[in-house]
């Protein structure tokens, strides 16, 4: 399993355990515990969680490395589609065979995803995205997660919670 582990098959995490590590990358190397927010709620009244404090899991150099990597795969790469105008954003495509059990993985059944973070000045957001089955012709997550993803951004910004950098003149 040691070539298929290296591009992702094989292994297992939940959503929230990657969106948990996402976050760590984030915030400057510190593990946060992400929360859900009712998308039925969520533009009606500000959320106030009670969170644990932050615990440090890698170096901010480490941290702050990655965080530059997961910018540039929006810049310039998989994630091109989620960049906004004026606001900080970085994430990771991932495109996955669905498993057939133990005979394999399927060819024509797909999960995409997106993981990420949308940033203004004073405001961080880790954000997973996950597509089961998408229309085959959207199989990979730049086609499939990846608009989501930034409708939530779109929708945050919309809503208030992140506000875009004004650009000097």
């Amino acid at each position: 399993y040691k070539a298929t582990d290296s591009y992702g098959q094989g292994m297992t995490a939940t959503f929230m355990q990657v969106l948990k590590a996402y976050s760590v990358f984030n915030n400057g190397g510190k593990m946060v515990t992400p929360q859900i927010v009712d998308s039925l709620d969520f533009g009606l009244k500000k959320h106030h969680f009670k969170t644990k404090e932050p615990i440090r899991v890698i170096k901010q150099s480490t941290a702050n490395e990655i965080k530059r990597l997961l910018i540039k795969t929006v810049e310039e790469g998989t994630g091109v589609a989620a960049k906004v105008k004026n606001i900080e954003v970085g994430g990771k495509t991932g495109t996955a065979n669905i498993s057939k059990g133990k005979v394999g993985y399927s060819k024509k059944r797909y999960i995409t995803s997106f993981f990420g973070f949308a940033n203004d000045d004073k405001l961080k957001y880790t954000i997973g995205v996950k597509v089961r089955e998408p229309e085959h012709k959207y199989y990979y997550a730049s086609q499939s997660a990846v608009p989501v993803f930034k409708e939530i951004i779109n929708s945050l910004i919309a809503l208030n919670y992140l506000e875009p950098k004004v650009q000097e003149k």
